[in-house]
């Protein structure tokens, strides 16, 4: 059979197919955005901070996504097996928020398309305690209250796509820490801060960017380190303490902020490996490089033996690890030392001297 042969057939075909008995009418294609990812809600202090991802693409996997709006619902209740489901914890919940997203954050990356809301909270009061002298049965451990959250995604025709949920309890959170007191070194900025009684942990927060801690899980010691010292520039810290109510953390609220700019004051080592080679009219140095990031490069000093008194024959720092002293008289015995110097003009302490006598 042609080519030509082939391609009639299949058209035939094709058209004696469709042309076969109608069916019944399909239902209009009904499309809603998909739901949000990665939704998480902490507890932290009298807030409850929800953070969610925007959806990308809709139910049906078809993109861009079809969203105009996401909703935010909360509602306090008992115990959440008493928590109404679907359209009727809708009716019940009070709308928080609504987060419209820019036209940039439809098409955006899961990083860019980040929200974030926060919600005040009200802690019911602890249940009285039983008079002492009258016995009762054991009751059974109370259900703690929780704050339900149910986040859901809206299309342009107001349809709305699943829902996501998240709670956070509705306990007492433990005491702010105080403010913290901030140390650092050339490697380190040390944040450290008085225990909190009945803390489980604690999280510490750049105020930079307080979206969330900068330690992957709570920290069991009342103590942080930060390498990232850049000098000049201001790191502000705040620390949070951490409990525990059924699995669940809750945070405080954040301490005061405890802000330092690390200034340079941190001398290169000295160099070692110094040594002297004397030749017709001169003498030559070499030693060992000095491993400072900051390094802005080396003194070498001179003088005559016993060498009570050395004297810069570099009036800046050379960069090299060598240097010839053309200057020295023959038959003078002569001391050197080099020093390393750093870029904010810190001198470090002289590396061991050498002594050679010139010919």
């Amino acid at each position: 059979m042609t080519t030509r042969l082939q391609a009639f057939f299949i058209i035939i075909t094709v058209t004696l197919v469709g042309c076969g008995k109608k069916g019944p009418p399909l239902a209009p294609l009904r499309i809603t955005p998909a739901a949000v990812t990665e939704l998480s809600a902490r507890r932290l202090g009298d807030r409850a901070v929800l953070r969610f991802t925007l959806p990308d693409r809709n139910t049906d996997s078809s993109t861009p996504a079809d969203l105009t709006r996401i909703d935010v619902y909360a509602l306090s209740v008992a115990k959440p097996a008493d928590a109404p489901q679907g359209d009727e914890f809708v009716r019940a919940a009070a709308r928080i928020a609504t987060v419209t997203p820019k036209p940039e954050e439809k098409t955006a990356g899961a990083e860019e398309a980040l929200a974030g809301i926060q919600d005040a909270l009200y802690v019911p009061p602890a249940r009285a305690r039983a008079v002492p002298g009258v016995a009762a049965a054991k009751p059974e451990e109370p259900a703690v209250p929780v704050r339900m959250y149910m986040v859901v995604p809206v299309s342009k025709r107001n349809r709305r796509g699943p829902a996501t949920m998240a709670s956070v309890p509705l306990v007492e959170p433990p005491p702010a820490p105080p403010a913290a007191a901030v140390a650092y070194d050339e490697k380190a900025i040390t944040v450290t801060w008085l225990e909190v009684a009945g803390a489980d942990g604690y999280n510490v927060y750049d105020t930079a960017s307080a979206a969330s801690p900068m330690n992957s899980a709570p920290l069991e010691a009342a103590t942080f380190s930060d390498d990232r010292v850049e000098f000049g520039k201001e790191r502000c810290y705040r620390a949070s303490a951490v409990s525990h109510v059924g699995g669940t953390p809750v945070e405080s609220a954040l301490s005061s902020p405890a802000c330092v700019t690390p200034a340079d004051t941190f001398a290169p080592p000295a160099p070692a490996g110094l040594a002297a080679v004397a030749g017709p009219g001169s003498i030559s140095l070499i030693w060992d490089a000095v491993p400072a990031a900051d390094l802005a490069g080396y003194l070498v000093l001179r003088g005559t033996a016993p060498g009570d008194t050395l004297q810069a024959l570099t009036p800046e720092p050379i960069k090299e690890t060598t240097f010839k002293d053309a200057a020295a008289q023959p038959g003078v015995k002569y001391v050197y030392a080099v020093v390393a110097v750093d870029r904010a003009r810190n001198m470090g302490a002289q590396s061991a001297r050498v002594e050679e006598t010139a010919r």
